[in-house]
């Protein structure tokens, strides 16, 4: 028998953890209030590096779960499948899912983050470097080098794809 000096209730050895740097070889506190104690130290850390708890943004409604990414309660049917997770839901929901799928594709793709690729889109007033009245919406890059050369519109990226030009053949004879 131990007493647990948080709630002062006497309680079998069995129903504190263990601890070797206690001389009984049991922990201080029983067990589940060394759990709660935990708790309320993980919620008070958390809140002061100026995190959301779960906790304190409520149940989510039926039907519904919450997406850390856009921090709002989604309905599931807007969630894509994952069989991989416990809950058979993906991480995010769909429409956070599609930009970090974006995301990921500019950096892999091109080496470029969204707020580079919004740079060069400004740059260029937001129309195509070749053509320049078109939307610019796709990224233009030597094949070779890897380097990022300017933002095309549809027409203008499948015409030099299908003409297999590359731009620094047009650039010398001034075309563009």
């Amino acid at each position: 028998m131990k007493r647990c000096p948080d709630c002062g209730q006497t309680k079998l050895a069995e129903e504190f953890g263990l601890s070797r740097l206690r001389p009984d070889g049991l922990s201080f506190y029983y067990l589940a209030c060394n759990r709660r104690r935990a708790t309320q130290h993980y919620r008070r850390r958390r809140r002061a590096q100026g995190h959301q708890l779960r906790h304190d943004r409520g149940p989510a409604p039926k039907g519904h779960r919450f997406c850390s990414g856009c921090q709002r309660f989604v309905p599931l049917p807007g969630w894509f499948l994952n069989a991989g997770s416990k809950t058979g839901l993906s991480s995010y929901c769909t429409a956070c899912m599609r930009i970090k799928s974006a995301e990921s594709h500019l950096k892999r793709k091109h080496g470029l983050c969204t707020s580079t690729r919004r740079q060069i889109y400004e740059s260029q007033n937001g129309v195509c470097a070749i053509c320049r009245h078109a939307p610019a919406a796709h990224v233009d890059h030597d094949h070779e080098s890897r380097h990022t050369r300017g933002l095309l519109c549809f027409n203008c990226n499948a015409g030099l794809g299908q003409l297999r030009i590359e731009r620094s053949c047009l650039a010398r004879r001034s075309i563009i």
